[in-house]
């Protein structure tokens, strides 16, 4: 049966292109037809199951394994359905549609997507193809190494970008079988899809409640458990770099190579500068630059400078802390959460209580530019996502005045209408609130101006102590019509 991916180039970095001494080998599995390194692992397990006799392929993906699953459904001509998280950029999932594939979207993160895929295809009869937890797909992947080896390169480590672990169990099966045991694997995941690192650090899987890195496709919450006791067992170094440094990698890249990858590949491409000291004592290491379909030169720029190159020095300066209730948790935003407040956002009663700024429809890219970083700017105050089940449900901010209004401070907040009448926002509220007079000491009075029409909101300001201060007829434009607002507001007590 012969291979649907093809042998992909070992290319010398360009000058310049790291920082390290020495040579540095890149597998550029980017070329893939497929558009990663998916395919190797990914077409050998559709061309089995369809040899096995399947009719109907199931796959659930962050992006690039449903590519590389359609592509391969395609080739071998039975019908197939992708199950994307809601993480996944409509690009991905224009994509994969073009290949002739089913795309659902359901959940909000891989972990959902996968048990609603593996219930169609037991529902279906179909074949379920695990995007990084199964045996052939490991043999798949592992042909990478036996490329490099008959292409004769010399390398003394392999570095590769981790998610659910399927390319690194690949890796490390590829270095046993040429006898390099003792070969090290360079693990990298962006902090907040960094669940091997952590799992290696707590000595016991790790399943992170949440991702909150723009790398979607490094977004298995849990590593599997080979790939985690490979990690064990194999010389493996775990490491982490920003999502900030994954997308300058890709850029740098897109620079000297002229080929566009994403953040999740970004982030091996990031490692060699981002940890110098690693580096210091490998000779010539190769990076797997296992490529991505979710990257285009728009969402590549999107993700640069100016939003989240301020983002992460900014978050840091204005120290949005995380504050936890029994209902949710308040944290900073981060470009994962935009497909999340997309969907909550873009709801006319939750527009309809909002002030302008807030477009209705309110699209991806809305979400993209807020949570990437333009409310990182003074101007915006500190803004926490609110956080109930692992999700993004709606923002709360503290906006301090300035000049001689500053010891003044706006509150706004907003949730999905999913999640009215819990007692969400209340405590939302009621935590901001706390934090302010603790973390602000020259705050002396919070304000809420909340639509006339808003009883709800009006509810919550008055059971967090806030008290109607003013009524302000006519005082805003809503849709092009002139309303009234009433204020509600909070002082510190002496």
């Amino acid at each position: 049966m012969s291979p649907l991916h093809i042998q992909t180039p070992v290319l010398r970095a360009p000058p310049g292109l790291f920082a390290h001494p020495g040579p540095v080998w890149l597998k550029i599995d980017a070329l893939q037809p497929g558009g990663s390194f998916k395919l190797r692992g990914v077409g050998r397990l559709v061309q089995q199951a369809v040899a096995d006799g399947a009719c109907e392929i199931v796959c659930a993906s962050g992006g690039n394994a449903g590519f590389a699953a359609a592509y391969a459904a395609q080739a071998m001509g039975v019908p197939v359905t992708i199950v994307l998280p809601e993480s996944s950029a409509k690009a991905v999932a224009e994509a994969i549609a073009a290949r002739g594939a089913r795309v659902i979207v359901h959940g909000a993160s891989w972990d959902d997507a996968h048990a609603y895929a593996t219930a169609l295809a037991e529902e279906r009869d179909a074949a379920y193809v695990h995007p990084f937890d199964h045996p052939l797909l490991w043999e798949g992947h592992a042909t990478l190494i036996d490329e490099v080896m008959h292409d004769g390169i010399e390398f003394d480590a392999v570095v590769t970008s981790v998610g659910g672990g399927g390319l690194l169990a690949g890796i490390i099966e590829g270095l046993r079988r040429h006898g390099l045991h003792h070969v090290p694997v360079i693990a990298v995941e962006t902090v907040g899809a960094d669940s091997l690192h952590q799992s290696l650090a707590a000595g016991e899987a790790i399943t992170l409640p949440a991702i909150t890195s723009i790398a979607t496709s490094l977004g298995a919450r849990r590593v599997s458990d080979h790939a985690l006791q490979l990690a064990r067992e194999h010389p493996v170094i775990s490491i982490t770099v920003t999502d900030a440094q994954a997308v300058q990698a890709c850029l740098r890249f897109a620079d000297a190579a002229r080929v566009l990858v994403e953040p999740a590949c970004g982030a091996a491409l990031a490692a060699l500068d981002a940890h110098p000291g690693v580096f210091a004592r490998l000779r010539a290491p190769l990076v797997e630059v296992c490529g991505g379909i979710g990257v285009t030169l728009g969402r590549l720029q999107s993700w640069s400078a100016p939003p989240m190159a301020i983002a992460e020095e900014q978050t840091h300066h204005l120290d949005v802390p995380t504050l936890r209730g029994k209902r949710c948790t308040l944290r900073a935003l981060t470009l994962a959460d935009a497909s999340a407040i997309r969907r909550h956002a873009d709801d006319e009663a939750v527009w309809r209580n909002l002030f302008e700024g807030f477009p209705r429809p309110y699209t991806l890219a809305d979400a993209e530019a807020w949570c990437g970083g333009v409310w990182t700017s003074a101007a915006f105050g500190h803004v926490w996502a609110i956080e109930v089940g692992g999700e993004a449900i709606g923002c709360i901010s503290v906006v301090p005045q300035q000049g001689w209004m500053g010891c003044n401070a706006e509150v706004g907040y907003w949730i999905g209408q999913a999640h009215w009448g819990r007692g969400i926002t209340s405590e939302a509220l009621q935590l901001v609130t706390d934090w302010a007079w603790d973390a602000q000491p020259a705050l002396t009075r919070l304000f809420a101006p909340i639509f006339a029409w808003n009883a709800a909101s009006q509810r919550v300001a008055a059971k967090c102590g806030y008290r109607k201060e003013a009524e302000l007829p006519r005082s805003a434009i809503k849709a092009g019509r002139v309303i009234d607002r009433v204020q509600y507001a909070a002082y510190r007590r002496e």
